[in-house]
């Protein structure tokens, strides 16, 4: 789901046009439901926002993910060294 969503995510950013316009008429193009310039720029603003924070939950959820384990297997090579003697 993570790599589901990253793709997602920069796929939209990747293909997001720069002009409002060009959002207002793919979005007609797709559902036939018409957009001012105003709305178009605030949905490409939204979207943009939405993926980018997307983006950045995903990294930093694998850079914490990381972290974790490495303090987890110095825990547990530390537990099997004292179990040792």
């Amino acid at each position: 789901m993570r790599t589901a969503g990253g793709l997602l995510a920069g796929t939209l950013l990747f293909l997001m046009p720069k002009c409002p316009l060009c959002l207002a008429a793919y979005v007609t193009m797709a559902t036939g439901v018409s957009l001012s310039a105003t709305t178009a720029g605030h949905l490409r603003a939204g979207l943009i926002a939405a993926s980018v924070c997307v983006l950045l939950a995903l990294s930093l959820g694998r850079k914490q993910r990381t972290r974790w384990k490495a303090r987890l297997e110095r825990f547990f090579r530390r537990g099997a060294a004292i179990s040792r003697g």
